[in-house]
């Protein structure tokens, strides 16, 4: 699931998108709601220091003397002032301020002497304790009484606190199974919304070179995507159409051009050796030599179909020197081999890269000098041919490796321009490249390299 959600995929994209709307959107209902409660626990602590003021008014009764009042607290009242110490206090003062009644530890001069209009007051008593007050005026026998009743914002925030403290232990134990179960949710509807596309991409991920001729099923999918897997269909129809093609023409061309080369090469050696013969033997050579090339080119056209095996680059190069050695010798050329006596394993097709290093050493033996020498060596993973031709120049050698192209010295020979195409094509399907350098003095060196990342050296 976590690789689904990954990378730049639209399917994360959207599920981080929805992911972090939830989570702002959850975060702000949270603070709102606790915003919201603890404006309601504030006005409820404000509301429960009037209603103690009230409550306390009620115990204010006319007095046995004229013009006085009595303050006729149960026991009970009495006894929780008592015990409740500074936390808790009240004080009943007259309308000349005078203080009739108090609590046993009430911060009578902390008090405000007159009252706000809306009765609510606060002030720090001399421990440091902040205080919250409310005074409640009260009209007796034609007197006015303030009772005023202050706690401290402890006491008074105490049950508040509580309440505060249980909702959102409730709302954490509710709320958490809540977000996950909802996230789970959207990333199952959107995973669920994004199957068809899935199964479309896997679909799509079938088709090949091997079969091209696949299409990617339009059931299911949104009319969104419909339009872009027909255009897909359609590009797959005509691809594989294209190499169809393809591969029958270049199938019959090969069996109907090497086959009559082959008899014809055998007719002419059975005539027997002579100038004009060996030049017709050699221009039927090159013939056979183009049309392999050609089945060369196509079947690195479908790289998909080279099955890559573990082999031995050492071992190979030694063959190709060894196949070659008579037509060096032929020639007049040495061929001079090194590197060659340790196992050098890389991962690739063993044909094709055989034909890649024959290509080469054709080319050196075609394009260098009589009586000069060839020098192959193995480094690693990287294999140098060195001949004594004519330099390239330097704006050519990009382009030697280019179909078709050739260099001006070879203008004059046959060939068609298509070895050095395949060995750089060879290359780039192996992870490698194919390279040309100039040889200290006269001369070329060819590289291939088949990269130090793939290749390792066998243990002897």
């Amino acid at each position: 699931m976590l690789k689904t959600v990954a990378g730049n995929s639209l399917q994360g994209r959207l599920l981080r998108r929805i992911f972090a709307i939830c989570i702002i959107a959850i975060a702000v209902t949270f603070l709102t709601v606790y915003t919201q409660m603890d404006r309601s626990l504030d006005m409820l602590r404000d509301r429960t220091v009037e209603e103690q003021a009230r409550d306390l008014s009620a115990y204010l009764v006319p007095g046995r003397s004229v013009n006085k009042a009595a303050f006729a607290l149960p026991d009970r009242i009495r006894l929780f002032y008592a015990k409740a110490g500074p936390a808790y206090q009240y004080l009943v003062r007259d309308k000349g301020g005078q203080i009739l009644f108090r609590s046993p530890y009430a911060y009578a001069s902390y008090f405000p002497a007159v009252p706000a209009q809306d009765g609510k007051f606060n002030f720090v008593g001399p421990s440091g304790y902040a205080f919250k007050g409310y005074a409640l005026r009260e009209t007796l026998g034609g007197n006015d009484y303030d009772i005023e009743v202050a706690q401290t914002t402890r006491a008074a925030g105490m049950m508040s606190d509580q309440i505060s403290d249980s909702f959102m232990r409730h709302l954490v134990w509710i709320g958490l199974p809540f977000c996950l179960a909802l996230l789970y949710i959207i990333m199952s509807t959107v995973r669920r919304s994004f199957g068809p596309l899935a199964a479309a991409a896997r679909e799509v991920g079938r088709v090949s070179i091997t079969a091209p001729e696949l299409q990617v099923r339009e059931e299911e999918l949104p009319d969104e995507i419909v339009p872009f897997i027909k255009a897909i269909n359609f590009s797959f129809r005509r691809l594989a159409k294209s190499l169809r093609e393809q591969k029958e023409l270049t199938a019959n061309l090969a069996h109907e051009l090497r086959t009559p080369l082959s008899v014809l090469k055998t007719n002419i050696e059975m005539q027997g050796k002579t100038p004009q013969s060996a030049k017709i033997l050699r221009d039927v050579d090159a013939m056979i030599k183009l049309v392999n090339q050609m089945l060369d080119m196509t079947r690195l056209e479908y790289a998909d179909t080279i099955e890559m095996k573990d082999v031995d680059l050492s071992s190979i190069l030694s063959q190709v020197c060894q196949d070659l050695w008579p037509l060096f010798l032929k020639a007049h050329r040495e061929l001079r081999v090194s590197g060659v006596d340790a196992p050098v394993t890389v991962r690739g097709d063993q044909d094709l890269i055989y034909r890649a290093i024959r290509n080469v050493l054709d080319n050196a033996l075609e394009h260098s000098p009589a009586k000069t020498p060839v020098e192959v060596s193995l480094s690693g993973c990287a294999i140098r041919v060195r001949d004594h031709g004519a330099t390239i120049p330097e704006g050519l050698r990009e382009k030697i490796f280019d179909r078709l192209q050739r260099a001006p010295s070879a203008a004059s020979r046959a060939g068609a321009g298509l070895g050095l195409s395949i060995v750089a094509r060879t290359m780039e399907i192996h992870g490698g490249r194919a390279g040309l350098e100039p040889a200290a003095g006269e001369g070329n060196v060819f590289l291939l390299d088949f990269g130090t990342a793939q290749g390792r050296k066998a243990a002897a």
